[in-house]
């Protein structure tokens, strides 16, 4: 939600030189105003080093008129954003932010709050068209995943690999303390909930698989050391002192089907979701009338 805000937050307001229409889809009507801002939401999402490039500005364009297509889509099927919902998603950024610095960063990107909260409920909208739109393609089957699965085999290969649960603190005596408990027989997962201030305390420490190489070197080093069962001593590193216990151990290798298939999954339904999107975009754009001016990108960058 950060990102979109900063997304957003690069739309700025344009003179009243603007109100001219300058793009028509179907029944809406764009004035350079809005057109300027919209261009620039979509600019901001790219690289800066990509901004300045003709065919990328080009590709900009075409994705606003698609975004236009869209709404208009919306429109004509009544599907909207309840103010409800809009409020959810802007008390969802605002949460990561102070009031002063919610502010200020409107105010860095020239953009009053309000034009802020319109340009926010234009991308939901159009989120919630498209996921009404493509709501009952059907997921990939076991032949497809099979497929995709046997044909990325590298996509798959993994190094060594450790499950493990760790107790983590920012005291070296409290440390050997709590190693003394776990030594004397009580349970790793019960300490953790009590000691730990890592965030997977709650569960008991667990933290999951990590491949070697991915951690810390003195964590790496310590935890692949270990079998299955094993208790580290206390280990140093720059997040604290940590306690591990090495659930499980896997191999280099192919990881199973059963595990990545739901991975699999998400890759072909996001694949077939923007196929079926651009050729309905396709579709939509042989049945609604779409004018702009000539001179457009030349406008829009005044």
């Amino acid at each position: 939600m950060l990102f979109l805000l900063l997304a957003l937050q690069a739309c700025s307001t344009a003179g009243d030189g603007g109100a001219k229409d300058v793009i028509t889809v179907g029944s809406t009507r764009v004035d350079l105003n809005q057109a300027k801002r919209d261009f620039e939401d979509l600019l901001s999402d790219l690289p800066e080093s990509a901004r300045s490039q003709e065919s990328i500005k080009k590709e900009v364009l075409n994705q606003l008129i698609d975004h236009y297509l869209i709404l208009e889509y919306g429109k004509k099927h009544h599907i909207k954003i309840s103010d409800a919902t809009l409020a959810i998603a802007i008390k969802t950024i605002r949460k990561d932010f102070t009031d002063e610095g919610f502010k200020e960063t409107l105010l860095r990107g020239y953009i009053d709050f309000d034009q802020w909260k319109e340009q926010l409920r234009q991308r939901l909208l159009q989120e919630k068209i498209m996921d009404e739109v493509t709501s009952k393609l059907p997921p990939p089957d076991h032949s497809a995943i099979l497929h995709y699965y046997e044909t990325h085999a590298d996509t798959f290969t993994t190094k060594r690999q450790v499950k493990f649960k760790q107790i983590v603190t920012n005291d070296l005596q409290k440390a050997k303390k709590v190693l003394e408990r776990i030594k004397r027989g009580e349970d790793f997962g019960t300490v953790a909930r009590e000691t730990s201030f890592a965030p997977e305390a709650e569960n008991g420490g667990l933290v999951g698989w990590v491949e070697k190489g991915e951690l810390e070197t003195t964590m790496d080093r310590a935890l692949f050391s270990l079998k299955p069962g094993q208790i580290s001593t206390v280990i140093h590193s720059p997040y604290g002192y940590h306690i591990f216990q090495v659930v499980e151990t896997r191999p280099a290798g192919i990881q199973p089907l059963p595990e990545v298939t739901s991975q699999i999954e998400k890759e072909l339904s996001r694949d077939a979701r923007d196929a079926f999107l651009g050729q309905w975009l396709k579709e939509l754009k042989k049945h609604v009338k779409v004018e702009m001016n000539p001179q457009i990108l030349q406008m829009l960058e005044q």
